[in-house]
């Protein structure tokens, strides 16, 4: 004859892993997951906190990978499509003027603000590598001068 414990615990226990495993999957509300990693990034909103805005048309996605010396600055830039950026190498601080300074690090990830002027410097103490993805449309410019 079973014990109260044997007859109750197993089934408790495999109905646990079921509740954990239905709110996981309730929790990925994109489908299946073909592969399983660490999430760089899970946002609506770029830097300054501002929705991400999709150009309309043809949808046109370039992705760039950019080192910088020390010290360099980029030119002033406006955003026109949303931008994926992840730094891979070094620090970089970027001056987004009446929002302020940002220093982003090795390992962050972030879509760059759309529509507000601003420009960015390697301050770190080596090269800066970054991956640049603009999710943009045919026949307008990720960038424009301010």
């Amino acid at each position: 004859m079973m014990s109260f414990f044997t007859r109750t615990i197993p089934p408790l226990i495999i109905g646990g892993i079921a509740l954990c495993a239905l709110a996981a999957q309730a929790a990925d509300t994109t489908g299946i997951v073909a592969y399983k990693g660490k999430v760089l990034l899970d946002t609506n909103t770029d830097v300054l906190g501002k929705p991400v805005k999709y150009p309309e048309g043809k949808p046109r996605i370039i992705s760039e990978m950019i080192t910088l010396p020390v010290g360099a600055t980029s030119e002033p830039n406006i955003h026109q499509t949303p931008m994926y950026l992840q730094v891979l190498e070094g620090e970089l601080t970027v001056d987004y003027g009446t929002y302020g300074k940002k220093v982003y690090r090795a390992g962050e990830a972030f879509i760059e603000a759309q529509g507000v002027p601003h420009h960015g410097q390697n301050t770190g103490s080596g090269p800066l590598k970054f991956l640049a993805v603009y999710m943009g449309a045919e026949g307008i410019a990720n960038e424009a001068k301010p």
